[in-house]
């Protein structure tokens, strides 16, 4: 598909994407090697790497974005080089946590591979709304603004996304659990945990206004240089990290429902397009707080309907 787009690409990045295009393939096997050693080091309980490699990766990039600021060439492939570096550090942590006595027992079963198609098929698209839903609001401002603003929302939603990265660890501890509940037909602990987890997301929301006020008054009294414009889209997208919690509270039950899963994937298409006609209204309007706002209006769409269709399947 990057092959076939490449003329397009150069048209959109207005650059000779040659170099950048191997550097994104490159990005992108490396990519798919660090989510399999992510999975593969669960399944033989090993978590650590699950909850570390995303902080890794998000200060990789971030430390990019802040060499640019310093003195390297601002440039895609600059970008795109520290992504591939921070995916190759994920990679190498998740695959080196697995003992070499795990691959001596390695097997295969049309069973197995069948229920696991049967549970998965919808993920490709699942991570393709992932990936839009990341990048697409830098897209956007790329073609309605210029490339400073797309360096300053990008520092805003960098510091969003190691916000993320706190509440990471809670698919790691609870979907085992929620696994185990599910396949011992124990549905009174898995309403528990509904229970709990809705008291816990409450309490997140009643906080939520008193701590956003609190960052703008840490921001106004901090000095950000060229990135001042980045407060209010970073304030924004603070808020969209309680409904990610809330998201984060409710996976670990959904995908352990098989048409709970399939579900999802049709939220997180629905989130995408909200995404992309938020942006395509607001930022030219409010211009790089459209995007913060176009993001945090489709995670509280996809939190909203996560947790009713739960509530549809579950009681």
């Amino acid at each position: 598909l990057i092959w076939i787009s490449n003329n397009a690409l150069e048209q959109w990045l207005d650059m000779d994407s040659s170099g950048f295009l191997f550097l994104l393939i490159i990005t992108l096997i490396l990519f798919s090697i660090n989510e399999m050693g992510n999975s593969a080091a669960q399944i033989v309980e090993k978590f650590a790497g699950f909850s570390i490699t995303p902080l890794i990766i998000r200060l990789v990039q971030l430390c990019t974005i802040i060499s640019i600021f310093i003195g390297l060439p601002a440039s895609w492939d600059i970008l795109i080089a520290g992504c591939a570096i921070g995916y190759s550090l994920g990679a190498f942590i998740n695959w080196s946590q697995i003992p070499r006595k795990a691959y001596s027992h390695l097997s295969y079963s049309i069973e197995s591979i069948s229920r696991m198609v049967s549970y998965s098929w919808s993920f490709p698209l699942v991570s393709l709304c992932s990936y839009f839903l990341a990048w697409m609001d830098l897209w956007f401002i790329k073609y309605f603004l210029d490339f400073e603003s797309v360096g300053v929302y990008a520092w805003a939603f960098n510091i969003y996304l190691l916000a993320l990265t706190l509440f990471v660890p809670i698919n790691a501890i609870l979907a085992p659990k929620i696994i185990d509940y599910k396949t011992k037909n124990d549905e009174k602990s898995i309403k528990q945990y509904l229970y709990i987890a809705s008291g816990i997301l409450a309490l997140f929301l009643s906080l939520m206004p008193l701590c956003l006020n609190v960052l703008i008054l840490i921001g106004n009294y901090v000095y950000l240089g060229h990135y001042s414009s980045a407060l209010y889209p970073m304030i924004i997208l603070m808020s969209v990290v309680i409904f990610q919690f809330g998201m984060s509270l409710m996976s670990p039950v959904v995908f352990a429902y098989k048409k709970m899963v399939s579900r999802m994937a049709i939220i997180m298409l629905m989130m995408a397009v909200i995404n992309a006609g938020g942006d395509l209204i607001l930022i030219p309007l409010y211009g790089i707080s459209g995007a913060a706002i176009s993001t945090a209006l489709a995670f509280a769409f996809g939190m909203g309907l996560q947790w009713l269709m739960v509530k549809k399947y579950i009681g």
